[in-house]
């Protein structure tokens, strides 16, 4: 799909490939009662959580909170979602992210506006960095930290805070 130059024959190749995720490899994944349409409900909301460029939690999603971490960690097994925990002394919750920024895409059916672009930003940068340190021998496990009054800082490992800005950024494609 990178190559692609139609915007619709990206948008097919990602539809398609999302419908056999759902349909057929999550379904294995979830078990039974496993249920396609709360999937699609949860990627339309992730979709509009990261078109307002925000870290999609739990509590974004209005249906049961048990439920939809199952159905997210489903999605994390098939390499559609991927975990970000919160750092141990923030306040914050597990968030999940799209594994690609195409798919992100696919998600929020738009790549227009500021939310849209630090969402997309966001993910490039963590897949960067995960593919940086693994090329070089290392396993990182990245973590965001979130206070109670301040945005989250998006990055941390090793204790160190990697804060991107990602909250600042205005990219202009």
């Amino acid at each position: 799909p990178l190559f692609t130059r139609q915007s619709e024959q990206r948008k097919s190749y990602y539809d398609l490939w999302l419908e056999t995720s759902i349909l057929r490899d999550a379904a294995r994944v979830y078990g039974q009662n496993y249920d396609p349409e709360m999937t699609w409900s949860l990627l339309r909301q992730m979709g509009q959580v990261l078109k307002d460029g925000e870290l999609p939690t739990l509590k974004h999603f209005k249906q049961d909170s048990r439920k939809v971490r199952r159905y997210f960690e489903a999605l994390e097994m098939i390499f559609v979602l991927k975990k970000i925990a919160c750092h141990e002394e923030g306040v914050g919750t597990d968030c999940w992210l799209p594994t690609d920024t195409g798919l992100a895409s696919a998600f929020m059916g738009t790549m227009h506006g500021e939310g849209a672009n630090l969402s997309l930003m966001r993910i490039a940068v963590y897949n960067e960095l995960l593919a940086l340190n693994e090329y070089a021998g290392k396993r990182i496990r990245p973590v965001y930290y979130k206070t109670a009054r301040s945005a989250p800082v998006d990055l941390i490992w090793n204790d160190t805070a990697k804060n991107f800005l990602f909250t600042k950024v205005s990219i202009k494609l």
